[in-house]
């Protein structure tokens, strides 16, 4: 019998021990490689500081892949996210103990008296069976002992602990979608940074620009002041424009600056300084079909249906909570006392060890009818967020079908705008170096020449803005299809064709003599902006057909007249796109001469 007591004993500590159905259920190395390490480990090596970040981004201008990876990396809701498929994962190990026998060990010492009164009663706690003894008060006192081990297990339960466990499963799987749209929106949140960051880089160019040939027409004012050819307002007039293009070029550097403290929030680098390497997105822009979609593939979609799926099977286990559970139970026990019957007092130790051993094997059947009503209640109030989770499931591909049409009209639009800046950027280059050789003639005023580079600068702008429009219209496509894999094949295909920098279009080539057109070839061939599509009708005549003679635009080149060959201005053919230097004004001898 003690062999029966021991055997029991040491099955009821293996079954019992709380990290055998984890561990044989829900093994470590199945959990993501963020939570696999010892939950006493420093707070350090868990959650990483600033200072050990990875180093091998510091000082290296990142593309838009490695800022998404680095975000990947990095961002603390990766690291919640894989927290929560670890919570999910254990709550999973839990669901399957229930499938485990139980096992209740007892062990008790007592001194006290041994009376007994006939009569039943209802168990209450408090209340202290006593077995045997006395019929009338005693107050003798002796020593009493009761142990035992009693092992349990569920036979049949009509598919509670499966339904349970298929309920506990459907939260790993929405944990696990839900690791996904975090993924999908960090990286798309590290894309639209990095393309915002681009934009204000790009507007920091043109602004410099700007700056640039407001420094250049003040020079020339200034020295055409001085030599007595204009007024003096002319000066004060093109320092002003200086000061509010300077103006312009701080701004733009904060806003750029701002936006790469944003980039680097984004990648979980805040407080860090980064910087990025544009790519392709301000030299070209795209043009090809938008991405084809299937909204069910999207992460946020999933996640939802996953939702859905969860609250079903919690109702399906709900509403198998009432049934009956059949169970088998087994147990030793042992019993000592002072007294050997009512008439016998032993005393004594006796009572302090067992003196007597029982064993028993039964099967009971649990049931607990009126349990129908409330399981029928939680029934309802699933059903109802079952039909709460279908209305938003369907509230999402709406949005994502608006979000869709939306993508399409902007890269529709953003493509007219990006074929039609470059004609914009030619006639305003054109302008503004035809109004200042007339300003030098004196045929224009000051006031044309800044309107004429203001023009400029807004088509440079408007240009700018074109291209990284059109890259961003593509990514709000992706966004809306749930993924970011058909925009970075679009990005790491246009940065295969090795484009360091083309040529704009609308810059002015030297046609070489006077009078004569000036041409401004496209900057891509149709190959180039239709990838593996050889029907190129869709483009704009400008760029339609590219490999033929370039499209011509007709502009006068003025410049040779009689006030400008009296002042001895060089030809404005000479150097094409470029505004005279202050030498080059110095070179004409009525200058020189300071004849008026």
């Amino acid at each position: 019998m003690h062999r029966r007591t021991a055997a029991v004993l040491a099955f009821a500590i293996v079954i019992g021990n709380p990290f055998y159905s984890a561990q044989a259920k829900t093994p470590l190395s199945k959990y993501p490689p963020q939570v696999q390490k010892d939950t006493n480990v420093k707070t350090r090596e868990f959650y990483p500081t600033i200072a050990e970040q990875p180093q091998e981004y510091k000082n290296t201008p990142l593309s838009l892949e490695a800022a998404i990876s680095l975000a990947l990396k990095q961002y603390p809701s990766m690291r919640l996210a894989a927290a929560k498929i670890a919570a999910a994962q254990g709550e999973t190990g839990i669901a399957r103990t229930s499938y485990m026998p139980r096992a209740d060990f007892f062990w008790q010492n007592n001194w006290a008296t041994a009376n007994q009164q006939m009569g039943l009663f209802f168990p209450m706690p408090g209340l202290l069976p006593v077995a045997g003894g006395y019929t009338k008060q005693n107050w003798q006192t002796g020593f009493g002992h009761y142990g035992g081990l009693v092992a349990s297990v569920t036979a049949y339960d009509f598919g509670y602990r499966e339904a349970k466990l298929n309920a506990a499963k459907a939260g790993e799987k929405i944990a696990q979608a839900n690791q996904q749209l975090t993924e999908f929106d960090v990286a798309a949140a590290a894309a639209n940074a990095f393309l915002q960051a681009a934009t204000a880089q790009s507007l920091v160019k043109t602004a410099e620009a700007d700056f640039t040939r407001s420094r250049v027409l003040f020079t020339m004012v200034s020295t055409l002041t001085k030599s007595g050819l204009r007024p003096g307002a002319d000066e004060s007039r093109a320092l002003a424009d200086v000061a509010e293009s300077e103006t312009r070029l701080i701004r733009a550097k904060e806003q750029a600056r701002l936006t790469l403290i944003q980039l680097a929030h984004t990648l979980g680098m805040a407080g860090q300084e980064v910087s990025i390497n544009t790519g392709p997105f301000l030299t070209t822009s795209p043009a090809t079909s938008p991405f084809p979609i299937n909204y069910n593939n999207h992460p946020a979609v999933k996640a939802e249906l996953a939702t859905i799926d969860s609250l079903m099977l919690q109702k399906k286990a709900t509403a198998r909570s009432y049934l009956p559970k059949l169970n088998v139970m087994t147990g030793v026990m042992s019993r000592g006392s002072a007294w050997q019957d009512s008439t016998h007092y032993l005393g004594g130790l006796h009572g302090t060890y067992p003196n007597m051993m029982n064993f028993a094997l039964a099967a009971t059947l649990n049931w607990t009818p009126t349990d129908v009503f409330e399981a029928h209640a939680r029934e309802k109030v699933q059903q109802a967020n079952i039909d709460a989770e279908k209305a938003k499931y369907d509230e999402l591909i709406d949005q994502f079908k608006t979000a869709d049409a939306q993508a399409k009209a902007l890269i529709e639009s953003a493509n007219a705008i990006a074929q039609h800046t470059p004609v914009q950027i030619a006639a305003a280059q054109m302008a503004n170096k035809l109004v200042t050789q007339r300003y030098k003639a004196g045929l224009a005023t000051l006031a044309d020449v800044a309107e004429a580079q203001k023009l400029l600068t807004q088509a440079e702008v408007d240009d700018s803005l074109a291209k990284l429009g059109v890259w961003s219209a593509y990514l709000g496509g992706a966004e809306s299809k749930g993924s970011l894999v058909p925009f970075m094949n679009l990005v790491r295909q246009y940065q295969s064709m090795n484009l360091t920098q083309p040529q704009m279009m609308g810059t002015p080539v030297n046609s070489g003599a006077t009078g004569t057109t000036a041409t401004y070839p496209s900057t891509l061939t149709p190959a180039q902006l239709n990838p593996g599509q050889p029907n190129a009708a869709t483009l704009s005549p400008i760029l339609a057909n590219p490999t033929t003679e370039p499209m011509p635009v007709q502009m006068p080149l003025y410049g040779q007249n009689a006030n400008q060959k009296s002042l001895g201005l060089p030809n404005i053919h000479q150097q094409p796109g470029a505004p005279l230097s202050p030498d080059q004004i110095n070179q004409s001898p009525q200058v020189q001469q300071g004849i008026k």
